[in-house]
């Protein structure tokens, strides 16, 4: 991941984008959120993808750095501190659900998990991505509030691991954002004060 953002990012700063950006990550080493707004942008975005469990976390002078999802997962009223305008906010959770088949899953054999166990357990990545990002969750409908315009697009059992299904969550994302442009323009949406106005 690394190389591949360096490899496309080089060395440009956040401060130096033509257009304003941040992410935000979780320095595990405060146990605070850290916005980023300057610095290189490879190790800000390396920093805010680095998932617990899953992906290592990025150092920077001795301070951890891990996915800001879960300390905060819709940053909405970061940008909305800014003032830049009217915030437009995407929100991509889906329907899926982290389930179990079976409720004796330790009792189970060898045998048994490399077989039925794929269908019956959920494995250990989406686990850790749960576990990783489940406090963020309880952030977002707080943040929400602080969002001019909300878009939510239909995604169904689609999760950030359905990478087979990344044309199928495009056209919902197209269609989500086609519908709430055609509200800007009847004039449906009300921008002060602000609010979440919903449409899928």
């Amino acid at each position: 991941m690394r190389r591949l953002l360096m490899e496309h990012c080089g060395d440009a700063e956040i401060e130096n984008t033509w257009k304003t950006f941040f992410c935000v990550s979780a320095n595990l080493s405060s146990g605070e959120a850290t916005v980023h707004k300057e610095g290189y942008l490879w190790r800000a975005l390396r920093a805010s993808a680095a998932i617990p469990g899953v992906v290592p976390p990025v150092v920077v002078d001795g301070q951890l750095f891990v996915d800001g999802g879960i300390i905060n997962n819709f940053p909405a009223s970061v940008l909305s501190s800014m003032l830049r305008g009217p915030v437009v906010g995407v929100g991509v959770t889906s329907d899926w659900k982290l389930e179990a088949q079976t409720v004796d899953i330790e009792d189970k054999s060898l045998l048994w998990l490399l077989g039925k166990g794929r269908k019956e357990a959920p494995n250990i990545v989406r686990i850790l991505t749960r576990s990783g990002t489940i406090s963020g969750d309880l952030q977002t409908a707080a943040n929400r509030a602080a969002v001019d315009i909300l878009i939510h697009p239909e995604l169904g059992s689609i999760d950030m691991w359905s990478f087979r299904a990344l044309d199928k969550a495009v056209e919902a994302g197209y269609r989500a954002a086609a519908a709430g442009i055609e509200r800007i323009k009847q004039g449906l949406v009300v921008e002060t004060p602000k609010w979440a106005n919903f449409w899928r």
